[in-house]
């Protein structure tokens, strides 16, 4: 599980779909509805498609990462 801290104000899942190279770097990332909760904002979609390519993942990869926003 890798944590990040970022600016927002809800509590949310997104879910968003991503894709490695063969290094393991991601090199694609779309949202996706299936597995993100209404209350994401556009903002909050912003931090996950951003987020997702600074992820550590194994090489040639395709799958589905849930970022799981809680406010502390």
């Amino acid at each position: 599980s890798q944590s990040f801290e970022d600016d927002f104000n809800q509590n949310a899942k997104i879910a968003m779909e991503i894709e490695t190279d063969a290094n393991g770097k991601v090199i694609s990332a779309n949202y996706t509805p299936k597995g993100s909760t209404g209350t994401a904002t556009q903002g909050m979609k912003n931090i996950a498609y951003r987020r997702a390519f600074q992820l550590k993942v194994g090489p040639s990869m395709k799958g589905t990462v849930i970022f799981n926003f809680v406010v502390k």
